[in-house]
């Protein structure tokens, strides 16, 4: 016998075998809802586009990584392409400057330095690609930048 009301000794067979009432008793339902996207996210493609910011990061110290965002044409959000800050032969940002400019660095222009700020407001092509951001968002980013073609 139980000398605390309520409580059931697991040797009894009332306590090994609950009717069916009981168990779905403690059910609950949760309802979970998407939630409504706060902007549109550019789509998937090749977009003609001018470079509309160049930033450094981190902020205030020579740069690690450099930040490039370009404006694509008819749209109103800017991507980005986040580029090691190096401008060594064989980078993606040395690659990518080239490209913007038309031409090769040579190798005496490279270990000079280049003003990369000269580039905002140049022309190009970029190919914009979506990627999970933070908390697993998907967001637009530029993973591949072109020359401007001269049939537009």
């Amino acid at each position: 016998m139980s000398a605390v009301p309520g409580h059931v000794i697991a040797d009894k067979p009332e306590a090994r075998h609950r009717p069916p009432d009981l168990k779905r008793k403690w059910q609950i339902m949760m309802l979970i809802k998407a939630s409504k996207p706060k902007t549109s996210l550019l789509a998937e493609g090749t977009y003609p586009a001018t470079i509309s910011s160049i930033k450094g990061l981190p902020e205030g110290q020579p740069p690690k990584k450099v930040v490039v965002g370009f404006k694509p044409d008819g749209e109103e959000a800017e991507v980005n392409k986040e580029l090691p800050a190096s401008l060594d032969e064989g980078k993606p940002l040395r690659k990518d400057v080239e490209t913007v400019l038309g031409r090769q660095f040579t190798s005496s222009e490279a270990q000079a330095g280049y003003d990369i700020t000269k580039l905002i407001g140049k022309r190009c092509r970029v190919v914009v690609m979506h990627k999970s951001g933070a908390g697993g968002k998907p967001q637009a980013a530029v993973s591949l930048i072109l020359a401007e073609t001269e049939t537009a």
